[in-house]
């Protein structure tokens, strides 16, 4: 990377991190009076809700969003953004079967209060589909500044929200109710532009359908992936944990996830995606993307070591007086952790590096020998009855083994391109 080169990385790294320092500290400004208004149980409501969301809607693109930063040619790229709202449309229709049939999901995670929940269903799916959309459309125009007003608008929505509505008293529903606005309202400041690009010029349905076969390994590979992700690390795990240890205990593991994430999610997400468009850039010009890999993980490991100190000596304190006596034992679990969060978030930053290098079937098979590792050995933990706090350190030091191995599998792609380019040379 030359001078100029440096400084634009750094010019663009700080946008998009300004935006996310901000977008991650609302919630830890709004979350002292959002943690004494609600419990464990209620917490536990809204992240399966989220889940479910999740599941549905990482997938309700077919994964053919994260073709837009590839797309070059500005024709094709509406033609790419038309088909994203198609197969949008068609998962939108696919979720109202669980507004209509809820009680398989009610059964899984042993609430009722979530039916409610799912009559806002479809809604969800459209504002979580287009918001991510939104996203990699404005890496793909560089308006990275805009990604950071976009964290910022959602961020401030939702947790306000939360706040609000749980001082009026409307309790797990007003948190849907945040969440849903808090999602929608960047794409109504934000999206204007994309959606009049996407309602225009009709829809060819040969170029759509050309478009579908030329991205095919998204849909069929990379949905897929993400698909499991979400399945594996958050609505399968909660299940075990809902089922074998309650949701009391599911609601103090999901808000511990949520705020030992949160400051690292900030600088994650900054990274990743800076380094998904850098990284593109170089491999458009046949140049070894090393570099900006180093970089990239070097930056990661500086905010990591003196986080994880932090939270080994003084979680259970930081907890109970920051959350409140009721989130006590979650502080207590925060060090069981520390192994995961660390090679998680190396991996994180540096995630996309299978779909630039155009490897997502190995990535794929990778995840899945992953998630069953981690899944098996908490749920052989919980039939065998082992504490709650131990079955989570089990996890953890499981699932840093597949991180670990997985970031070794990044690198040997990442130099192997770089031989490819020395030879071509």
């Amino acid at each position: 990377m030359n001078p100029t080169e440096h400084k634009t990385y750094f010019k663009n790294f700080t946008r998009l991190f300004s935006g996310n320092l901000l977008g991650q500290l609302l919630p830890f400004i709004f979350a002292p009076i959002v943690a004494r208004i609600y419990a464990p149980a209620d917490m536990a409501v809204q992240e399966n809700f989220l889940t479910l969301v999740s599941l549905i809607g990482i997938v309700a693109m077919g994964r053919f969003e994260i073709a837009v930063v590839l797309e070059k040619n500005e024709d094709r790229l509406k033609v790419l953004l038309k088909l994203c709202a198609l197969v949008l449309a068609g998962f939108v229709l696919f979720s109202t079967l669980f507004s209509v049939f809820p009680s398989w999901i009610v059964q899984f995670f042993k609430s009722e209060e979530i039916i409610f929940h799912l009559r806002f269903l479809p809604l969800s799916i459209v504002a979580f589909g287009l918001l991510n959309l939104l996203t990699q459309w404005l890496l793909h125009q560089g308006k990275f500044s805009s990604i950071s007003a976009s964290r910022i608008i959602q961020s401030f929505i939702q947790n306000a929200g939360y706040a609000f509505f749980g001082y009026i008293g409307f309790g797990v529903k007003g948190m849907l109710f945040a969440w849903i606005a808090g999602a929608i309202l960047p794409v109504i400041v934000l999206g204007i532009p994309m959606l009049r690009t996407i309602l225009s010029d009709g829809w060819p349905k040969a170029e759509i359908k050309e478009m579908a076969v030329h991205h095919k390994d998204f849909p069929m590979v990379n949905s897929l992936h993400a698909f499991t992700d979400i399945l594996a690390t958050q609505f399968l795990l909660f299940g075990i944990i809902s089922h074998q240890y309650g949701v009391t205990a599911l609601g103090l593991f999901a808000l511990t996830n949520r705020y030992l994430k949160a400051p690292l999610v900030l600088i994650s997400g900054a990274l990743s995606q800076l380094y998904y468009s850098e990284a593109s850039g170089f491999i458009h010009q046949s140049r070894s993307v090393k570099p900006i890999y180093i970089r990239t993980l070097k930056m990661m490991l500086m905010v990591l070591l003196p986080f994880a100190l932090v939270i080994f000596f003084f979680g259970e304190d930081l907890f109970t007086w920051y959350l409140g006596p009721k989130w006590k034992d979650a502080g207590t679990i925060t060090v069981y952790f520390i192994p995961l969060l660390v090679t998680n978030f190396i991996c994180s930053c540096v995630s996309t590096t299978p779909v630039l290098m155009k490897q997502q079937k190995t990535a794929y098979v990778f995840s899945i020998v992953g998630y069953a590792l981690g899944l098996g050995v908490l749920f052989i933990s919980s039939v065998y009855k082992v504490e709650f706090k131990s079955a989570l350190l089990i996890y953890s030091l499981g699932m840093s083994l597949f991180y670990i191995v997985l970031s070794s599998w990044y690198f040997q792609l990442i130099s192997k391109f770089e031989n490819q380019v020395i030879s071509a040379k």
